[in-house]
């Protein structure tokens, strides 16, 4: 999910921002192209509106603010994100609206689109490296959002900019845009064939419109110190790296709380499971969620040895797996990551972490099944979704915790060889 400037993201892989789990955008999928359609048909309201204002001037103010400029505040509030869980999704907020209001006042219309194009885009596409189809969707709607701010703004604002007119026109604006990325993102959920919570959507609208407020506020305390004082506009610094570091805070609590209640879920349906087939089930399918990846594995070394080995695995999407049998190549493999080692992390798919998967591997963490001090298995989490980053400390130090419970499982288990592998 992304909303405009205050930056709701849920955590995909390689599509729009939508639900986690309901990728959207990979090439390969039958939905990619009702995405790029939506896509197509933004960008063309984006470019219509603008072009109605390809002879509209900035406003007459008492300095004037580069548009390379702007694309840099843009970057800027681009890169420095706060991500934060909200139940099922992983969103992500940034400061843009500041940018977004300080160009309403100070440059042209076209400037501001163009500063807003070349600044995301730059973030989005260098920083953050989104697929195409991602990064298509995302420049159109932050374009047509931009778009329609724009036109709310010039409509209210009167002779005195930064008079009482100016400023809640500026309000409206950023509520407007905020209104219009709710429903291109709802649409392109339907689009890719996923399902909207709306009592989730209701709460991700509510935080994302007071961070929206809450920015905007800061924007218009640059705009009106640099409108009657430029040389003292860089105080306005202070209350944007306080909101930065508030959000930085929130989410982090927030993601304490969440990661707890998950690994307690996880270690109870894993314990509640009649036997340790459905227990390895559970454990995969709960990972992915726990962890925000797309793909777990479960391997199970049933004569504590690199001889024979069976996997369990969950993902890509609903692929599953349930004590297939792998071949010893793999299965020696897999025993060479996981001997010598603790839990590990490992980035950009390449070294000792081995993933049976046909998706590119972006970044994998493992630990070790152990009993009586010698490996037994190993668990294997890949491919952190979204725009969350590449998998961290405390996920390494949660997966041990999970290793830890599954460890105790076999252990206790009269036989770890199944009757018969299925893949469903």
């Amino acid at each position: 999910m992304r909303l405009p400037f205050a930056k709701v993201s849920a955590d995909t892989a390689d599509g729009v921002d939508t639900h986690p789990g309901k990728m959207l955008g990979t090439s390969d999928r039958p939905s990619s192209w009702r995405v790029w359609a939506l896509t197509a048909s933004i960008a063309a309201a984006a470019v219509g509106i603008a072009w109605s204002f390809r002879d509209t001037a900035p406003l007459v103010a008492p300095v004037s603010v580069p548009w390379w400029a702007l694309a840099a505040g843009f970057f800027a509030a681009e890169i420095a994100v706060v991500h934060l869980r909200f139940r099922a999704d992983a969103h992500s907020f940034s400061l843009s609206e500041i940018a977004f209001v300080v160009g309403l006042f100070f440059v042209s219309p076209l400037a501001l689109l163009l500063a807003q194009l070349v600044g995301i885009g730059a973030a989005l596409a260098v920083y953050r490296r989104q697929p195409p189809v991602k990064l298509g969707f995302n420049l159109a709607q932050f374009s047509l959002q931009a778009s329609t701010g724009l036109v709310v703004f010039r409509g209210l604002v009167g002779a005195d900019p930064v008079g009482v007119e100016g400023l809640l026109g500026a309000l409206a604006a950023t509520l407007a845009a905020l209104v219009v990325g709710d429903v291109l993102i709802n649409l392109a959920i339907r689009l890719s064939g996923g399902d909207i919570d709306r009592r989730a959507m209701l709460g991700v609208f509510t935080l994302s419109t007071v961070a929206a407020g809450l920015n905007t506020v800061v924007g218009l305390g640059v705009v009106v110190l640099l409108w009657v004082r430029p040389g003292t506009a860089w105080l306005a610094a202070a209350p944007a790296i306080a909101l930065y570091l508030g959000y930085k805070g929130y989410a982090a609590h927030r993601a304490s709380g969440a990661r707890l209640l998950a690994l307690a879920e996880t270690t109870r349906a894993l314990h509640s499971a009649q036997d340790l087939e459905k227990a390895l089930r559970n454990t995969v399918s709960r990972a992915c969620a726990l962890f925000d990846a797309e793909l777990t594995e479960i391997y199970v070394f049933p004569n504590s040895g690199p001889r024979a080995a069976y996997r369990t695995s969950y993902g890509p999407a609903d692929r599953t797996e349930s004590m297939c049998p792998v071949d010893a190549d793999t299965a020696r493999a897999v025993w060479a990551t996981i001997e010598p080692r603790d839990a590990a992390a490992h980035d950009n798919g390449a070294g000792p972490i081995v993933v049976e998967t046909e998706s590119p591997v972006r970044d994998a963490i493992a630990a070790p099944l152990r009993s009586a001090d010698r490996p037994v298995g190993a668990i294997i989490v890949a491919n952190h979704l979204g725009d969350l980053g590449p998998f961290n400390a405390d996920d390494v130090a949660a997966l041990d915790l999970v290793a830890g419970h599954l460890s105790l499982l076999i252990d206790r288990a009269p036989n770890t060889a199944p009757s018969a592998g299925r893949n469903m």
